[in-house]
């Protein structure tokens, strides 16, 4: 299994909801694809700037896949004509979250606040 972070964004209310219950649920995409949806490095800023509101407050973890209990597949997305890592598991606990950080919209579009330990 690759030690490579992967990256989930949630909206500011899935990320409360989250830290209440203890872990990361599937939202509805999820549901309807049969997994849940995560990004690399190099694609969570593009995915948020693609699908998220700037009225959500979104929020991106960094993500330790080696303590996630499920499947990670990286498989090709032909909109993005990238490939993407896609979870294939229940949710995903609190202790996978290795760092937390605030996403934010300027005039060069997304990008994070600053990186926070999630310990």
């Amino acid at each position: 299994m690759t030690s490579k972070p992967v990256y989930r964004i949630l909206t500011n209310d899935e990320w409360r909801i989250a830290r209440k219950k203890g872990f990361i649920s599937a939202n509805q995409a999820d549901r309807k694809d049969g997994f849940i949806h995560l990004s690399s490095q190099e694609t969570f800023l593009e995915t948020a700037g693609r699908y998220y509101n700037p009225k959500d407050h979104p929020w991106v973890v960094e993500l330790a896949p080696e303590k996630l209990m499920g499947e990670i597949r990286w498989e090709l997305v032909g909109a993005r004509k990238d490939i993407f890592p896609h979870f294939y598991g229940v949710e995903i606990p609190l202790m996978a979250v290795r760092a937390v950080a605030r996403l934010c919209w300027g005039a060069s579009g997304v990008c994070v606040q600053s990186w926070s330990s999630a310990q």
